[in-house]
Protein backbone atom coordinates (compact mmCIF):
# COMPACT_ATOMS: atom_id res chain seq x y z
CA UNK A 1 0.00 0.00 0.00
CA UNK A 2 2.81 2.28 0.62
CA UNK A 3 4.16 1.89 -2.89
CA UNK A 4 1.11 2.45 -4.20
CA UNK A 5 0.42 6.03 -2.73
CA UNK A 6 3.60 7.39 -1.97
CA UNK A 7 5.26 5.62 -5.02
CA UNK A 8 8.04 4.83 -3.00
CA UNK A 9 9.66 1.94 -1.22
CA UNK A 10 7.82 1.23 2.27
CA UNK A 11 10.33 1.98 5.09
CA UNK A 12 12.36 -0.22 7.67
CA UNK A 13 9.97 0.02 10.65
CA UNK A 14 6.12 -0.44 10.56
CA UNK A 15 4.64 2.98 10.20
CA UNK A 16 2.20 4.25 13.02
CA UNK A 17 -1.38 3.81 12.55
CA UNK A 18 -2.62 7.49 12.15
CA UNK A 19 -0.30 7.00 8.69
CA UNK A 20 -2.25 4.08 7.23
CA UNK A 21 -5.14 5.11 7.96
CA UNK A 22 -4.25 8.57 5.55
CA UNK A 23 -2.69 6.22 3.37
CA UNK A 24 -6.45 3.98 3.17
CA UNK A 25 -7.78 7.20 2.63
CA UNK A 26 -6.02 9.01 0.05
CA UNK A 27 -6.93 5.89 -1.77
CA UNK A 28 -10.23 6.81 -1.30
CA UNK A 29 -10.24 10.34 -2.44
CA UNK A 30 -8.73 11.87 0.90
CA UNK A 31 -6.48 14.81 0.19
CA UNK A 32 -3.75 14.78 2.52
CA UNK A 33 -2.66 18.58 2.86
CA UNK A 34 0.40 19.36 5.40
CA UNK A 35 -1.58 21.68 7.30
CA UNK A 36 -4.97 19.59 7.66
CA UNK A 37 -5.43 17.63 10.86
CA UNK A 38 -9.28 17.23 10.06
CA UNK A 39 -9.87 13.06 9.97
CA UNK A 40 -10.85 11.45 6.94
CA UNK A 41 -14.55 9.92 6.88
CA UNK A 42 -16.02 7.00 6.97
CA UNK A 43 -17.29 6.86 3.43
CA UNK A 44 -13.56 7.98 2.36
CA UNK A 45 -12.39 4.95 4.48
CA UNK A 46 -14.96 2.70 2.62
CA UNK A 47 -13.87 3.59 -0.51
CA UNK A 48 -10.12 3.17 -0.02
CA UNK A 49 -10.54 0.02 1.74
CA UNK A 50 -12.28 -1.46 -1.45
CA UNK A 51 -9.29 0.12 -3.71
CA UNK A 52 -6.82 -1.75 -1.46
CA UNK A 53 -8.58 -5.03 -1.61
CA UNK A 54 -8.48 -4.58 -5.13
CA UNK A 55 -4.59 -3.81 -4.82
CA UNK A 56 -4.21 -6.95 -2.74
CA UNK A 57 -5.59 -9.34 -5.11
CA UNK A 58 -3.39 -7.63 -8.23
CA UNK A 59 -0.36 -8.11 -6.20
CA UNK A 60 -1.25 -12.01 -5.35
CA UNK A 61 -2.16 -12.57 -8.53
CA UNK A 62 0.20 -10.40 -10.95
CA UNK A 63 3.22 -9.52 -8.19
CA UNK A 64 6.51 -11.25 -8.27
CA UNK A 65 6.67 -14.60 -6.72
CA UNK A 66 3.04 -15.22 -7.73
CA UNK A 67 2.72 -18.51 -9.04
CA UNK A 68 -0.72 -17.85 -11.14
CA UNK A 69 -0.54 -15.87 -13.97
CA UNK A 70 -3.54 -14.51 -15.94
CA UNK A 71 -2.70 -14.45 -19.93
Amino acid sequence: MWTAVRREKPPKTSPRLGVMVRLVAQLGGYVNRPNRSDPPGPQTLWLGFQRMRDLAWAWDVFGPGSERRLV
